[in-house]
């Protein structure tokens, strides 16, 4: 996720670029990262196969965050399982925002 005038900044410095936490069919050198969105589909398909019925959890309120989560709970209503009821953690998370979250 780059600004027009920082893709372009990126591509002129001429040094490597690695970009990084995310997938992108246009990587400026080069990419290291995961589908968030298959992320996602693979914790709910996870919990499914094991049993478990979500009822609460935590996620960021960032872009990458909001498309695990809403990947999550289309797979989770496809499996049959009941709604995550979500404490959202403004960015940037920390483990100790995360913790709070689930207390919550």
């Amino acid at each position: 996720m780059h600004s027009a005038e920082g893709r372009k900044r990126l591509l002129a410095a001429g040094i490597p670029v690695v970009e990084t936490w995310d997938l992108t069919p246009t990587p400026i050198d080069m990419l290291v990262g995961f589908s968030h969105v298959e992320v996602g589909r693979a914790v709910a398909g996870f919990l499914q196969a094991r049993g478990r019925r979500p009822a609460r959890g935590g996620a960021g309120d960032d872009e990458r965050a909001k498309r695990r989560l809403d990947a999550f709970q289309a797979a989770a209503r496809t499996a049959g399982l009941r709604e995550v009821q979500v404490v959202v953690v403004p960015a940037p998370t920390t483990l100790k925002s995360g913790r709070g979250a689930l207390a919550e």
